[in-house]
């Protein structure tokens, strides 16, 4: 069985225990293909599922599988966030998102119960499964040589919220390729084949549509080159071009 495969079923036996035993049930962290099968095959799903919605445009998703008994406002995901602090503030070093998240992954923990990580210089929070959350508190206690202090949270604080470079630029036309082209700083030829090896995800949805025409709000995301939001439209420039503004992720 694929990963692929492996996923699906996955996701098909919560869907059949929350149906089955009249509870919500909830994946693990999907990462970005993750979450693009999920979606591929919401609508087959008997139960609604919602992905986790008390932080913004998150990279790794967490699915509820909620059956017909149940209303959204029922939800209870099995998330909790995390401070990481240095211990003494003079002697600590910067930390990136490897280093933390290589700290967690040599206690022994699984990548899919660790959702996003956001770092700040010396400081670090994230998202993992609330299962873990006394086993974290208790083990994490060093990010490369630097002495943390782990504490739980109960919402990210306004130094870690996503941020943008905004700026404007024209493009010929709103079809994807063309728009991937002018964010990736590349030519329609190599964004074309961007997307047609699957690097390109359009509203966290993997695609090989090239000529898809996107439109004020949505979320492309190229592998290895990073994430932006279309967020507006602002009209044609004097070469007859579309000039969109491009909110790229920092």
């Amino acid at each position: 069985m694929t990963d692929h495969q492996e996923l699906l079923s996955r996701l098909n036996d919560l869907d059949s225990l929350a149906q089955k035993r009249q509870m919500i049930c909830y994946s693990d962290f999907l990462n970005m293909d993750e979450y693009s099968s999920y979606l591929t095959q919401k609508h087959s799903y008997s139960c609604d599922t919602v992905p986790f919605s008390d932080i913004a445009n998150l990279e790794r998703q967490m699915i509820a599988f909620i059956p017909d008994a149940f209303c959204f406002n029922e939800l209870n995901f099995p998330v909790a966030i995390f401070k990481i602090e240095p211990k003494n503030v003079k002697f600590a070093q910067e930390i990136t998102h490897r280093d933390v998240l290589g700290a967690i992954m040599n206690l022994g923990i699984e990548r899919k119960l660790i959702g996003d990580i956001f770092v700040s210089e010396r400081e670090a929070c994230f998202l993992a499964n609330d299962k873990i959350k006394e086993f974290l508190l208790d083990e994490l206690h060093q990010i490369k040589r630097t002495d943390v202090v782990l504490k739980e949270i109960f919402g990210l604080p306004d130094i870690f919220q996503t941020k943008f470079d905004e700026f404007n630029r024209s493009v010929a036309s709103l079809r994807l390729d063309c728009i991937v082209a002018e964010f990736a700083n590349c030519s329609r030829s190599v964004s074309e084949r961007y997307i047609k090896q699957g690097l390109v995800y359009l509203n966290y949805k993997q695609t090989e549509q090239v000529s898809v025409l996107c439109k004020p709000g949505d979320i492309i995301s190229v592998r290895g080159i990073g994430k932006m939001i279309l967020d507006d439209v602002i009209g044609k420039s004097k070469k007859d071009k579309v000039v969109i503004r491009i909110k790229k992720y920092k």
